[in-house]
């Protein structure tokens, strides 16, 4: 069957405005809607909107730099917008690309000098630089081995030139296991419209299992965990098991996250584990199954902070030895949160049903909480967030949002 090319250029609309609010009446109405609770107030730096959906808010940074995928265009297609998180100036707005079958981006990686969007078996090559196509592969020799070997979402890492990825839980035991891309392999003086055949490679699997966590990569060797518990390490170059070990007694077999710390690798799962990356030994474990993390966790110097219970709590652990350090529990009023906590200097900011709520990071003690700079109570609401230096970005969209994702950067005060 002939491959027909998958990408037209098409005029941009995937950026909708740029508008920053300096309402007169602002920290009145927040003064209000805060209630009992005290007031934070947001010092809104820019906002702006793109085409897309709470189902695809997905994005990567680099350095000062935010790519975002923009999906649902009017007239079809997506594209990749690149921020500068600073002032909010777009860069660049990519080519408008038309996956098969319709699909939105949902994964966006950089790998050198080129940014890979991979979609249902194909993966769609950008310039960095200026956002035009560099090439268009097919993970395959056909479409339905390409779907095969197809990833789990997020579960992406780049070591040099390889892109590692788990598969879906849905595929065949045959496919089940790690890939590795070796990108080299692709030709960037032929035209970006043509397809180019290249299959990963299978360089981990035991014919049963599924990884769809997040792997990890340092220093030439990738981490990862599969399904069923077992915790590997890697050479990325080789492909040589350098140790593996058995967690299922402390995961209870539900795995939400992987985190490099200094020489051991943390696994928050329905407790919080640490083990040696060098050798797999197991330093430490905190096992409390009625109390599961989410996949909602931040690194900062020695404290991982983490939201848990279902979302109705934040707690701060020391990662060298386990210890709770603090914990914040959410009162029914306040519903749940709804992003991972991001920390500038004593302050830890965290998107919940309530507003943008800010804690003294070393102890937990409540500062105060924004509910009118980022919309709330919007039915079917996702939010995801970055920070870079003292600049906050949240961003979101509801089900009923037309299409459009929200973005509003604030400053760390």
């Amino acid at each position: 069957m002939k491959l027909m090319p998958v990408l037209i250029i098409i005029l941009s609309f995937s950026i909708l405005s740029c508008v920053v609010d300096f309402s007169e009446n602002a920290l009145l109405i927040d003064t209000i809607m805060a209630g009992k609770e005290t007031r934070y107030d947001a010092e809104v730096l820019w906002d702006r909107e793109v085409f897309g959906s709470y189902y695809d808010l997905t994005y990567i940074t680099a350095g000062k730099y935010l790519y975002f995928p923009a999906n649902r265009i009017p007239g079809g297609g997506s594209s990749v917008v690149k921020i500068d998180i600073e002032t909010g100036k777009v860069i660049w707005e990519s080519d408008r690309i038309f996956p098969q079958s319709s699909q939105n981006i949902r994964e966006i990686q950089i790998v050198g000098e080129h940014i890979y969007l991979p979609v249902l078996g194909y993966i769609y090559i950008l310039n960095e630089s200026n956002g035009k196509l560099a090439a268009t592969l097919l993970l395959g020799e056909n479409e339905t081995e390409a779907r095969r070997n197809n990833a789990s979402p997020e579960s992406y890492t780049v070591v040099s030139d390889y892109l590692f990825w788990g598969n879906t839980q849905y595929v065949s035991a045959a496919f089940r296991g790690v890939r590795r891309l070796d990108t080299s392999m692709i030709d960037f003086l032929k035209n970006p419209y043509e397809v180019q055949k290249i299959a990963p490679d299978l360089v981990w699997t035991d014919n049963i299992t599924t990884v769809t966590s997040n792997i990890i990569s340092e220093n030439g060797v990738i981490y990862f965990i599969t399904w069923s518990g077992i915790l590997i390490a890697m050479d990325a170059e080789t492909c040589d098991i350098i140790w593996e070990e058995d967690t299922r007694q402390v995961l209870n077999n539900r795995t939400f996250a992987l985190v490099l710390y200094n020489d051991n690798i943390l696994i928050a799962a329905t407790g919080l584990s640490s083990y040696n990356k060098n050798t797999g030994d197991l330093i430490y474990e905190n096992f409390e199954a009625d109390k599961r993390f989410a996949s909602r966790i931040t690194l900062h110097d020695n404290i991982l902070y983490c939201i848990r219970n279902s979302n109705r709590s934040v707690i701060a652990i020391n990662a060298d030895t386990g210890e709770t350090v603090w914990n914040y529990d959410l009162d029914e009023d306040n519903y749940y949160y709804r992003t991972r906590p991001y920390i500038y200097e004593e302050k830890l900011y965290v998107m919940s049903d309530s507003g943008l709520r800010v804690h003294n990071a070393a102890n937990g003690d409540f500062t105060g909480v924004n509910k009118r700079t980022i919309e709330i109570n919007m039915t079917h609401a996702e939010y995801k967030g970055i920070i870079y230096n003292d600049t906050l970005v949240i961003f979101y969209s509801g089900l009923y949002t037309n299409q459009t994702v929200f973005f509003k950067a604030i400053r760390c005060k």
